[in-house]
């Protein structure tokens, strides 16, 4: 998790009461509540966390916002040995992480589980556990799995493949042996900079979040559910408070705040599509054609749940239409269809290039929603030969890409079996998959030119 400037605890809201501290990397944690109601702590709130089995150091965490204190003795159990507690009167404030040592954990194969009381036949006194290996009914495990505590006594998490790493809780539920993961160790280790949420309001699909601590600025994000895919609500806010419109169902949304420098990604990028086409007598001599030229750059900025092409696809009537003649339109239609149908976000159209090799560019803008792209251009004069993207995304892991640079290879759209720059036309009933070229003319030739995708916002 991060320190000093780099941001703070990021909180998210969901539909359970209870607060679940999540470590999906070693940068973050995060806090979930219930957008309904919040459940007083107790010591059921007291939460194992994190376990490196090789060294028995154990993290134990306080998963609601009220300091809770252990009124006796809280005891460990792994592989039926109780040979460590919690001792009484130690105290977890909201939040707070404290690690203990555990001797005698097996690294590769084990189970350990933290008890209210020292009553150890009864599962259902357990606060948490996790089994790790793959024997099935190591120690309590199949006890816990009986009583409900536990995804089932052959489920182990993964084990630690090195001295550097521990099973680490990545979702909500401890008891639930797909939210525990290897990670890099980070026991018992706290941003300085701490965000809670004070205030939420819901109203409809509106929802209002208030929270403290950190540095602006700020931004809010949401998840649909886990493991979590985050995008943003917000653009970056000088004041811990935002207000947006919500899709889905708000009882099983995630929200989190980031801030600081970590806090300053827009909600749309502008970018500059270059087209440099190198494809001349000198660097492809076989079969070299008259007149080479590419026909306009179209395409379109997506999501996933939009394809306009893709190696091993079948080409669309628009797509047929480019790879033969160079045309537009349909290829066009289908990108606005997608467009009404909310999986795609723009049309990107631009000029040709008249004689090869030269270059030509267009911009284009999109958004953290849609945030693949797909263009194409004909190979001219060609059958069904053509250069393109397809799926590339510019926003990845919250950040806009700075500049991304394609090889242009052929490809053939399985519409026309012509095999030369200037066969005449032979469509293939049915059509079959998009493949790129590697034979005739383009035997061990080197690309058709790039395209360059450069953020200039």
């Amino acid at each position: 998790m991060g320190s000093g400037n780099r941001g703070g605890v990021t909180n998210i809201a969901w539909g359970k009461p209870r607060f679940v501290m999540m470590r999906p990397t070693p940068l973050r944690i995060f806090v979930f509540f219930s957008l309904t109601s919040l459940a007083g702590a107790d010591l059921s709130d007291l939460w194992i966390t994190e376990v490196q089995p090789s060294t028995g150091q154990v993290e134990v965490t306080n998963v609601s916002e009220a300091t809770v204190t252990a009124s006796a003795p809280l005891p460990f159990c792994h592989r039926l040995i109780y040979s460590t507690s919690i001792p009484q009167g130690t105290s977890f404030g909201p939040g707070e992480s404290r690690v203990f040592s555990i001797a005698g954990l097996n690294a590769a194969d084990s189970d350990l589980w933290l008890y209210l009381t020292s009553n150890f036949p009864d599962a259902t006194q357990i606060t948490s556990g996790l089994k790790w290996g793959p024997a099935p009914g190591v120690g309590r495990a199949e006890s816990a799995s009986i009583a409900g505590k536990w995804s089932g006594v052959s489920d182990g998490t993964a084990v630690p493949g090195t001295a550097a790493e521990s099973i680490q809780l990545i979702g909500p539920d401890p008891f639930n042996v797909a939210h525990w993961a290897v990670r890099p160790i980070d026991l018992g280790h706290f941003p300085e900079f701490q965000i809670g949420f004070t205030a939420f309001t819901l109203t409809g699909n509106q929802i209002s979040l208030q929270w403290e601590g950190s540095v602006p600025p700020y931004q809010v994000q949401s998840s649909p559910g886990l493991p979590p895919v985050w995008k943003f609500e917000t653009e970056p806010l000088d004041v811990p408070s935002a207000s947006f419109a919500i899709e889905g169902d708000p009882e099983r949304l995630f929200f989190r705040v980031i801030s600081g420098e970590d806090a300053v990604v827009p909600l749309t990028a502008e970018y500059q599509l270059t087209f440099v086409a190198t494809w001349s007598a000198a660097t492809h001599p076989t079969d070299f054609p008259g007149s080479p030229h590419f026909s306009g750059l179209i395409g379109g900025t997506h999501s996933a749940a939009f394809e306009m092409w893709a190696l091993g696809g079948i080409a669309s009537q628009g797509m047929e239409d480019m790879a033969e003649f160079g045309g537009k339109g349909n290829l066009r239609a289908e990108v606005q269809a997608a467009i009404q149908s909310g999986t795609a976000d723009a049309v990107i159209s631009g000029n040709g290039i008249t004689v090869s090799p030269s270059q030509v560019s267009v911009t284009f803008t999109l958004p953290q929603s849609h945030p693949l792209v797909s263009v194409v251009s004909m190979i001219a004069p060609s059958p069904d030969w053509f250069v393109g993207v397809h799926d590339l995304p510019l926003f990845e892991n919250n950040r806009w890409r700075d500049e991304v640079v394609v090889s242009l290879d052929p490809y053939d759209a399985g519409t026309d079996s012509g095999v030369t720059y200037i066969s005449p036309n032979a469509d293939v009933t049915p059509h079959i998959p998009i493949a790129k070229i590697t034979g005739f003319p383009f035997s061990s030739a080197p690309p058709l030119g790039t395209f360059t995708f450069r953020r200039i916002d």
